[in-house]
């Protein structure tokens, strides 16, 4: 019977238009990048997303998605209001291969639960906080077993983190803790290098345990030879991605390579997956005693007070040398130097004990974020 109405009178059709090529709602954003790319798609406060911009977003939240293990069939609900993260969420979902279960923002904790587990929701994206309403909170007492995952649109700037990788410099055991706390990526490692290796000589694995992340960086990449000096312990590496050497500079460049071909890195370290300990350079002598800086630095960095910690040897009349360290407290604590002293008197050997504190509002940095001790020690 449609065939014989006047096809201005037939619905879903309109004269200009040609009928939609995607079948899909992912298609239907990559078109609308391709043909509208810099046109308008969301406009929500300060926020303004062009079609292409909404497009680069939807895929970065469906790549964070897929990272946490979210695939075809997948239930992912979302209890927010409507903004532009609701809709790049939603869309980042369905992308991802996700069934979208929104939520009222209306609802109550047992509303929701109801929901939850009658779709088996195995993540939850929620801007907590809405009109008042604490949801995740208010879900604490229902019974959610498929329900592994809850991220607030608030952790939305570190949610499509996939992986944090650290390196250049000793690394304390709390920073990775805290990285796997605060942060919560999917994987965390660690990785060892110089400019001079091209960057990276040994890595963690994607498998490796928190404990192995944490205190090693990991085994030798694929190519690549890495020892330590049975003398020195200073940390050696031979490979495809050592320098030839530094330009024009013969002197410097005899210094860092031997004649097997090895890269001396100034660094001291353990055999089996690699421990730098410290820098050859950083280490200072208390009476006959190694001190090495990295060791004092991960004690402190523990204590509740403090933000970031670099230790130095000073000279001392005495012993030769002794540790001081400098402190930049946490914003909500008040540190002292008598609390940092008794501190340490429980948890490291007399001889490494600082015998000073300087506080400072931030550390000396260079470009790549590494603390200039060589600027501590001239201000000493």
């Amino acid at each position: 019977m449609l065939d014989t109405l006047p096809s201005e009178r037939l619905v879903g059709k309109v004269r200009g238009m040609e009928p939609l090529s995607a079948r899909t709602l992912p298609d239907l954003v990559r078109s609308g990048a391709e043909h509208h790319r810099d046109r308008e798609a969301i406009v929500d406060g300060p926020v303004r997303l062009t079609y292409a911009g909404l497009a680069e977003e939807v895929a970065r939240f469906a790549g964070a998605l897929a990272a946490r293990g979210v695939g075809k069939g997948d239930r992912v609900a979302l209890w927010a209001p409507n903004s532009w993260r609701w809709v790049v969420a939603a869309l980042g979902v369905v992308t991802a291969g996700g069934v979208l279960v929104p939520l009222n923002t209306r609802f109550k904790g047992p509303e929701a639960g109801y929901i939850l587990a009658r779709s088996g929701a195995r993540l939850l994206l929620v801007d907590d906080g809405f009109l008042g309403n604490r949801y995740v909170d208010s879900l604490a007492a229902e019974n959610l077993p498929d329900l592994s995952d809850i991220v607030t649109l608030a952790e939305w700037d570190t949610f499509s983190l996939r992986v944090a990788v650290t390196g250049a410099t000793t690394v304390p055991v709390v920073m990775i803790e805290r990285l796997r706390e605060e942060l919560k990526p999917a994987r965390v490692l660690t990785a060892y290098g110089l400019t001079e290796s091209c960057g990276t000589a040994t890595m963690c694995r994607p498998d490796d345990d928190p404990t192995t992340v944490s205190t090693t960086c990991g085994a030798a990449i694929d190519g690549v030879e890495v020892a330590v000096d049975p003398v020195t312990s200073e940390v050696l590496i031979r490979g495809y991605n050592v320098m030839r050497g530094y330009w024009q500079d013969p002197a410097a460049t005899a210094d860092a390579l031997d004649a097997a071909g090895w890269l001396h890195t100034g660094d001291i370290g353990e055999r089996g997956y690699l421990r730098i300990t410290d820098r050859l350079k950083d280490m200072f002598i208390v009476g006959g005693f190694n001190a090495y800086p990295a060791e004092i630095e991960q004690v402190l960095a523990r204590h509740e007070g403090v933000a970031e910690v670099a230790v130095i040897g000073v000279p001392d009349e005495r012993l030769g040398e002794v540790a001081r360290a400098y402190i930049v407290p946490r914003t909500d604590h008040t540190v002292t130097h008598e609390e940092l002293a008794v501190y340490c008197k429980g948890r490291l050997a007399n001889y490494k004990l600082p015998r000073s504190y300087v506080f400072l509002d931030a550390l000396p940095r260079n470009a790549s974020g590494k603390v200039l001790k060589t600027t501590l020690r001239a201000a000493a």
